[in-house]
């Protein structure tokens, strides 16, 4: 695991990079150029760090609950009668686990009208899961939306699946957004980006060691694709609490593996859809933030699997 300094030198070396030069408005001016220092970065890691212990507990309560939806779907075995029985377990599960976690009940509406009813995601949703914009014109803005700066963040988020090669690539880019949001947005903002970013982290972590195990649930199809029978994983963390991978198995970057690209796109984008239109109900309506994006990973993977 690399130390503090290390961290703080990586943070030194990015923000040597992004400072800015500013010189007088008059062509004629004999003014020196200024250079603004880029944020400190030993406070931008202990802003990470903070953020971290108030927000990440949604990336734990990822990885519990789809655990909880497995054991669901698992127990039910031969009786599961296809996807749409799947998902209604699926959905029952997560309702049952979010009261269980001490968090009451998963706040209505602010899921989906599919989650409310228990039905899988439409068919036609799963493709384009990342191609409404948060920002875009469908999004309906609270009184109090997230700033312009902050739903950037989210949609880069959003678009880390799809731009990655392997955990290595996947993890890094999360984590430099989080630290960039950390760096740039206020406290609560911030929060937000941190709390779908440990979604992102959580969830290829447990897809990467759980998929096999779904895929062998009773009634689910072959999987697409095969994992590299040599390839190991290795924890080696890239930033405090934030595990990536060595030697990635080959199937991160294989064409056929956009069924597993579209289960993390889901659950990124579906937390971080909710913490924009639920931000008016503040500190980022984290239970249903939480909820949300446990929702899309679990019904996504049961649409790709049965």
């Amino acid at each position: 695991m690399r130390t503090r300094n290390t961290y703080v030198a990586l943070l030194l070396a990015l923000g040597a990079g992004t400072a800015l030069t500013v010189v007088g408005c008059s062509p004629d001016t004999t003014v020196p150029p200024i250079s603004l220092a880029a944020p400190d970065p030993r406070i931008t890691l202990q802003k990470v760090e903070d953020l971290r212990a108030k927000y990440g507990w949604v990336g734990k309560y990822h990885t519990d609950g789809l655990g909880y939806v497995y054991r669901q779907l698992a127990k039910s075995g031969n009786k599961v009668n296809g996807r749409d029985d799947a998902c209604r377990i699926a959905t029952m599960a997560i309702k049952e686990f979010h009261k269980a976690a001490g968090k009451g009940e998963v706040p209505a509406g602010m899921v989906g009208t599919s989650f409310d009813i228990g039905e899988c995601i439409p068919a036609s949703g799963v493709a384009p899961i990342r191609g409404t914009i948060l920002s875009g014109p469908s999004a309906s803005a609270p009184r109090h939306s997230l700033s312009g700066a902050a739903v950037g963040y989210l949609d880069r988020l959003g678009a880390v699946p799809d731009n990655s090669n392997s955990s290595f690539e996947y993890a890094n880019q999360v984590t430099a957004i989080e630290f960039e949001a950390a760096a740039n947005l206020p406290e609560d903002e911030a929060g937000a980006v941190t709390a779908v970013a440990s979604v992102a982290i959580s969830s290829a972590t447990y897809w990467e060691q759980n998929l096999d195990s779904w895929a062998g649930l009773p009634g689910t199809l072959p999987l697409p694709y095969a994992r590299n029978a040599g390839g190991t994983l290795q924890s080696i963390g890239v930033a405090p609490g934030k595990p990536v991978y060595a030697g990635a198995p080959r199937w991160w970057s294989n064409p056929a593996v956009v069924g597993f690209r579209r289960v993390l796109s889901a659950d990124i984008m579906a937390g971080g859809r909710t913490a924009y239109l639920a931000w008016a109900l503040g500190p980022v309506a984290l239970d249903a933030v939480a909820a949300s994006a446990l929702w899309g990973s679990a019904t996504t993977g049961v649409i790709l699997l049965f």
